[in-house]
């Protein structure tokens, strides 16, 4: 089993403060992907608060005090948030003293002081310009850090239908995130609201070997299975282990083999191995064991039968199990690589490269496996350069170039889609990265880049190629997919002809992808909304609405966008979307067809929906006898 990373998102994002921040700046406006920051003057009088020694003295005797090296010291014992948010923003000391990046940003995934995460993401229109994945990432962050206060204020803020059936898979995420930190608070808060644990969260807890969150889940909301016993395997996380040996779950030798590889030394995997794979018949703890089923047939030749594999894996199994031994953290990762050539027969495979690319002894690992002989090529190109590049991994993408091996263009793509521009600036400077705008590899690079909504890496492309970069037929609407609205007006300025038109696509994707900020953008320029014959689901309130998207939803009314007929709302209640939805976009004057609407609670419908919409008909009716109206087409 490949080893399974239930971190939702990569820990290099930094939401960041600027780094011009300056205590006199009152009129501070960070931009929309910073958090927001508390201003704080410089006065006497917060000097005396911060300044305990020596703040009820003379000005001149505290500034001998409040120096450089005591500020950094003070830094290194306060959590790196409370650094970036208070105590660089005391005094223009303070902000000289801390000014290196881990000092002026702000990291979502550790504790944020609540007033700061309160002002920043709790103000009218402070999402505006994320995107729907983003506002869902900044769910799971915060639910990572532990502080339910702050999720509060991201939950409601967020614009998000939480009974959305299509939303509510998604947002089973952010349980998955804090059962992976262990915050059970957390999860019951989630779960006092109805937010559901999908079987994610519990592979999640116990691969971190959080056993009171793994017995909570496992008691009312998950099932184990075979993956959790593997996610626990893969950090050997015993504890776990032996809580989950009391029931019986079936297990294959790839796929233990793949995850304990990972988290166990050899001597304990080959011991768990004999106890849980003997042949002999013996108590396994409860445990049920599967092989292949061609290990049961005899063959009748004994000297066949000992040129046979150990095991028959599959590429993907092999795959598993050589990454993973070469990336385990465990000392002896050589000893396993040795033993499953020798013991399993697995042959010598570029695959382990990929596994070592990810360790920061990266390099030392590249040394010794080429010293083994082990293959350099996958599918065309280096495959440890390939995966170095794709995880920003300088020093050791430098071991591959250093020996002038370049071919990496699936490296190339997966670092521009993962916004990794100091790797794309050393293939550039090392000529593996063509300027050339008709370059296929190039190309591919800039659709990655914009795409991952990457701005730097665009700016960067832009800087080295020429704007023809930005000139790709279908570059424009990867932006609007990727909601961003400052690569559209990039994409848009750079264009010709029809690269730049704003089209019904454009508009489509950018309400897809949750960026009010990129749906405002659009409808500023009168871009169309729906084009001529596009089917209802293609609509924009259909689209956010099967989202769950309530501040798409919302958006999309401020902007004047149409409601394209009473068809809307019918679709929408075929599609199962939720009463708060449905509620809102009568409320907000979307047209009805009761003939047509009603006869759909027969397509299965949350039976409130149903009830509701039958006791809104009754009122209408109503008020239409009592007004004396006569009822025409029932619209």
């Amino acid at each position: 089993m490949q080893r399974q990373e239930h971190v939702l998102v990569d820990q290099s994002v930094r939401l960041a403060t600027s780094s011009s921040v300056h205590p006199s700046s009152s009129n501070h406006d960070p931009s929309p992907l910073q958090p927001g920051v508390v201003v704080v003057p410089s006065n006497d009088q917060q000097h005396g608060e911060v300044l305990t020694a020596a703040g009820r003295s003379a000005q001149g005797n505290a500034s001998r005090i409040w120096i450089p090296d005591i500020i950094q010291c003070i830094a290194r014992f306060l959590p790196p948030n409370e650094v970036s948010c208070s105590l660089r923003l005391v005094d223009k000391t303070a902000a000289s003293a801390l000014r290196g990046p881990e000092h002026t940003e702000v990291l979502l995934w550790k504790p944020v002081p609540h007033d700061i995460f309160a002002q920043r993401w709790g103000a009218p229109g402070a999402m505006r310009s994320l995107n729907l994945e983003q506002r869902l990432q900044l769910l799971c962050l915060t639910a990572r850090t532990g502080s339910v206060a702050n999720l509060e204020v991201a939950v409601e803020n967020v614009g998000f239908d939480t009974e959305s059936p299509v939303l509510r898979s998604r947002l089973e995420k952010v349980m998955t995130s804090a059962a992976a930190a262990g915050h059970l608070h957390v999860c019951e808060w989630l779960d006092q609201r109805r937010w559901r644990a999908g079987d994610s969260a519990l592979e999640a807890a116990a691969e971190a070997g959080h056993l009171h969150v793994c017995k909570w889940l496992e008691a009312d909301h998950c099932c184990v299975s075979e993956t959790t016993v593997y996610a626990a395997l893969s950090e050997g996380r015993t504890e776990i282990l032996d809580w989950l040996g009391r029931c019986s779950y079936p297990l294959d030798l790839a796929g233990f083999l793949g995850a304990a590889m990972w988290g166990y030394d050899l001597e304990t995997l080959k011991q768990l191995q004999e106890e849980l794979f003997s042949d002999d018949e013996q108590d396994t703890g409860g445990w049920r064991m599967r092989r292949d089923e061609t290990e049961d047939e005899e063959d009748g030749n004994e000297e066949e039968e000992e040129e046979k594999p150990y095991y028959d894996f599959n590429y993907g199994e092999m795959w598993a199990i050589t990454s993973n031994a070469a990336g385990s953290p465990t000392a002896d990762w050589q000893a396993k690589l040795e033993w499953i050539h020798k013991v399993l027969r697995i042959p010598k495979d570029a695959d382990a490269y990929i596994g070592a690319a990810g360790r920061p002894d990266a390099v030392a690992r590249f040394t010794w496996l080429q010293q083994q002989g082990y293959p350099l090529y996958r599918n065309d190109e280096v495959a440890g350069l390939a995966e170095a590049v794709s995880r920003g991994n300088i020093a050791a993408a430098e071991y591959w170039l250093d020996q002038g091996l370049t071919a990496v263009s699936r490296g190339a793509r997966l670092a521009a889609e993962k916004g990794h521009l100091e790797a794309l600036q050393l293939l550039h400077a090392r000529g593996s990265l063509a300027t050339d705008a008709s370059n296929k590899v190039l190309r591919d690079v800039v659709r990655s880049a914009v795409e991952g909504g990457h701005v730097a890496v665009v700016e960067w492309l832009v800087q080295v190629a020429g704007l023809d970069v930005l000139r790709l037929p279908d570059l424009l609407e990867r932006a609007a997919g990727a909601g961003s609205a400052v690569l559209m007006r990039m994409v848009h300025e750079a264009g010709k002809g029809e690269g730049a038109a704003l089209t019904a696509d454009l508009f489509h994707q950018a309400v897809k992808s949750g960026c009010e900020e990129a749906v405002e953008w659009l409808a500023e320029r009168g871009c169309p909304v729906v084009a001529p014959g596009q089917d209802i689901h293609c609509t924009p309130y259909v689209v956010a609405a099967r989202q769950g998207d309530m501040a798409m939803l919302r958006c999309l009314r401020r902007v004047g966008c149409p409601w394209q007929g009473s068809e809307t709302l019918t679709y929408c209640v075929r599609c199962d979307c939720s009463l708060p939805i449905v509620r809102w976009m009568l409320e907000e004057g979307c047209p009805v067809d009761w003939a047509a609407v009603l006869p759909t609670y027969t397509f299965g419908w949350p039976r409130e929906v149903e009830t509701w919409l039958l006791k809104r008909r009754k009122q209408e009716l109503k008020r239409a006898k009592e007004g004396g109206l006569v009822e025409g087409d029932g619209k």
